[in-house]
């Protein structure tokens, strides 16, 4: 039990940690706020390991783990890169309190699963789709920052939604064949 407990108290402290430190121009009252907001939201990402004794180091559920920390991690990180010396205040806790509800769904899901063995290869089979389309936010946010050396906004993605199949298929082709394959 005191596993569990370590885990969800590091989860926590890691988590506010990191949305005070990428946080810019918060207020005491809601930096006390989210002090207490994510301690719901740290014990739900541990508590479902804790129910059935299931190690927190099974490699079955890093990948759950992974997609949750993704999205505490990604926006919040690049908007902070990007606009951390023109804006007088921004913070997202939202990021954080669903990362850490996404490890706790996740993995109840996976633990569901094993418990009742209801079709267990095609049902693990669509959770593992799902984390993968859960992680393809945050690492579309990643590969946009590094190729923009901004954050994802509105504008953006407006631009991404109005582009037409035929221009993107253009500009593909306009790029040189090393780059189009993904090698150097």
């Amino acid at each position: 039990m005191s596993i569990y407990i370590i885990a969800g108290i590091c989860l926590y402290i890691a988590s506010y940690a990191f949305y005070v430190t990428f946080s810019h121009g918060l207020g005491h009252k809601a930096e006390y706020l989210q002090l207490r907001r994510f301690i719901p939201c740290a014990i739900l990402a541990v508590l479902p390991m804790y129910l059935v004794n299931e190690s927190l180091l099974s490699p079955q559920y890093l990948l759950s783990f992974l997609v949750g920390v993704s999205w505490i991690t990604a926006y919040p990180l690049f908007y902070y890169l990007t606009y951390h010396k023109i804006s007088s205040d921004f913070g997202f806790h939202l990021d954080t309190v669903f990362g850490l509800y996404i490890i706790g769904w996740l993995i109840s899901l996976k633990l569901l699963v094993q418990a009742f063995n209801i079709f267990p290869t095609i049902t693990l089979s669509l959770i593992s789709i799902m984390e993968y389309l859960l992680l393809a936010l945050p690492l579309f946010q990643a590969s946009y920052y590094l190729l923009y050396g901004t954050c994802v906004s509105t504008g953006a993605v407006t631009m991404i939604f109005e582009t037409y199949t035929n221009e993107v298929i253009e500009y593909f082709k306009s790029m040189p064949l090393a780059v189009r394959i993904g090698t150097p």
